[in-house]
């Protein structure tokens, strides 16, 4: 075994690491289980939690070890006692006997990661004298670890508010829309290492213009990159959600920002909408070639821009000439009419005007009226047969269809690369078997043989992935739902209605008659129906 003197050489190093470690739990623990051998001289040291069994019951599982140099592979040494591991989960510290072969003591990963228990195995040879000193100086550890990391944290949302404060106060100087917009965009830029960063605002037609460009008072509005631009805001609107390239999210959908990445020479984008009133006004668009964006630049940006939203907002509609402002105040205020206020006077004026209008060309004719839905005895939901993109679309509401006919077709070109995969795993694994059967090697055969199934499994259960790509009717229906065409290309998980099929020859109207007015309708045995779509059509 290597001698106490030198395991604690190469633990002091690993110790001051650990006073100030600010790293992810996943990267802590390994260099805590280290440490902590090295500091007792043991030969295995291990990290245990709890965790529901089979049968609900909480069971003890290893997590990860550290194992000394020349301590081999320990197997000698067995598995820590579960009585053990619970004694020092309650009390602190445990060990297994006089002997103390096996020493446990509780350490705290807080709220992120429980309360784990370190247990140490020793070899026979050792003295374990030291131990008891060295764990109650280690116990505290990870608990320090915590709340550097907590204090860490608190300081970078310190830092993400004063920076989203500075940026708002430079933007409520500004008293006009572009000069704000552009302070945004430069100070922006500046702060993020950025080549270039845009802002664009959404019309009231859904189209997004560009407004502002860091470093550029002006550029022309109808240039190709500056569609392209626009379009790429577009698609992080269609989204609602800030959308990064090159995306770590495959289900993100960012063909215009390749589009514009590979027309400009832009290494890295990041879009991110501006919400007011919950509702998307703008979007704010970032280049850099240095390197991507990570998570925590994406929650200062937003930090940021939420601050500077609604100053930007009320600018942009003190931009517009007075026609336009007094158009859009009439529309806000009609709109405020559907909130939940004042809701009595809204309900008299309501009903004084019908009222009014009844008494002016109100008629009173004997006529039993009721709501009615056109029905079907038969009713099928076709749904999505695996998660993928539509690659084309054959029908929308109200088509007919007949029995097999295509409704819309999915995009296999992955699912044919995996096929080829999936066929080279069942070669590959097939030839090892062959070779191991060679070789009368039997364990190694019989391994070679399941990983070959396996293979296979995935390559039949690809294979009819791809027959399923092409969704087909069960039966001669009309489409009631499903109008794809404007989602070719968007991802659906498996079991996502894509259709709602009706069969036409098993139609039926059921009427919602008030009780009252039965007996009218029993006695007349005929009544007329007239669809909302079409109301001058009567059947």
């Amino acid at each position: 075994m290597v001698s106490p003197a030198n395991s604690a050489d190469r633990a002091v190093p690993l110790l001051a690491k650990l006073s100030s470690f600010t790293g992810e739990p996943k990267d802590f623990w390994p260099l805590f289980l280290e440490a902590t051998g090295l500091l007792t001289n043991a030969a295995l040291a291990s990290l245990h939690i709890t965790v529901a069994g089979a049968d609900g019951k909480a069971v003890w599982q290893r997590m990860l070890d550290w194992r000394a140099k020349d301590a081999g592979n320990a197997q000698h040494l067995g598995e820590p006692d579960a009585v053990m591991l619970q004694s020092a989960l309650e009390h602190g510290t445990a060990q297994d006997g006089a002997d103390a072969q096996f020493v446990a003591f509780r350490a705290s990963a807080g709220q992120e990661g429980g309360t784990g228990i370190v247990c140490l195995a020793f070899a026979d040879a050792v003295d374990r004298s030291h131990v008891w000193p060295v764990i109650r100086l280690l116990a505290e550890t990870p608990a320090q670890y915590l709340a550097i990391r907590a204090a860490a944290a608190v300081s970078r949302r310190n830092e993400e508010l004063l920076a989203a404060l500075d940026l708002s106060l430079l933007v409520d100087r500004e008293r006009d829309f572009l000069a704000a917009a552009m302070t945004v965009c430069n100070e922006l830029a500046a702060r993020f290492r950025c080549d270039r960063a845009s802002l664009g605002w959404l019309r009231d037609d859904g189209i997004v213009r560009l407004r502002a460009i860091s470093q550029a008072e002006k550029f022309e509005k109808k240039a190709q990159v500056v569609r392209l631009l626009e379009l790429t805001m577009e698609e992080c609107i269609d989204q609602d959600s800030e959308v990064a390239f090159p995306s770590p999210d495959r289900a993100a959908v960012t063909r215009d920002h390749a589009a514009y990445a590979r027309e400009t020479g832009a290494g890295n984008l990041l879009s991110v909408p501006l919400r007011s009133d919950g509702k998307v006004a703008a979007v704010f668009l970032c280049e850099r070639q240095s390197a991507p964006f990570d998570e925590a630049e994406i929650r200062k940006l937003r930090i940021a821009l939420d601050q500077i939203i609604r100053r930007l907002s009320d600018l942009e509609q003190k931009d517009h000439w007075f026609g336009a402002r007094l158009w859009l105040g009439m529309r806000q205020k009609v709109a405020k009419l559907k909130e939940p206020r004042h809701t009595g006077t809204k309900i008299a004026i309501g009903l004084g005007a019908l009222v009014i209008l009844f008494l002016l060309l109100g008629r009173l004719p004997y006529r039993v009226g009721a709501s009615f839905v056109l029905r079907s005895e038969q009713v099928a939901f076709v749904t999505s047969p695996f998660d993928g993109f539509v690659q084309d679309v054959a029908v929308r509401a109200g088509d007919n269809v007949q029995t097999g006919g295509v409704l819309a077709r999915f995009d296999t070109r992955e699912l044919v690369l995996q096929q080829a995969g999936a066929l080279a795993n069942v070669n590959r694994h097939q030839q090892e078997a062959e070779k191991a059967r060679a070789a009368n090697d039997l364990p190694e055969m019989r391994i070679a043989q399941a990983q070959a199934e396996q293979a296979k499994a995935a390559l039949d259960q690809t294979k009819y992935h791809i027959e399923k790509a092409e969704i087909k009717a069960p039966f001669s229906a009309a489409v009631v739902e499903g109008d794809l065409r404007k989602r070719i290309g968007s991802p659906f998980r498996q079991g996502e209605v894509l259709f709602q099929l009706a069969r036409l020859d098993t139609l039926y109207v059921e009427l919602e008659v008030a009780e009252r007015d039965v007996h009218e309708i029993l006695a007349a045995g005929e009544a007329v129906i007239a669809f909302a779509s079409a109301p001058e059509r009567e059947f």
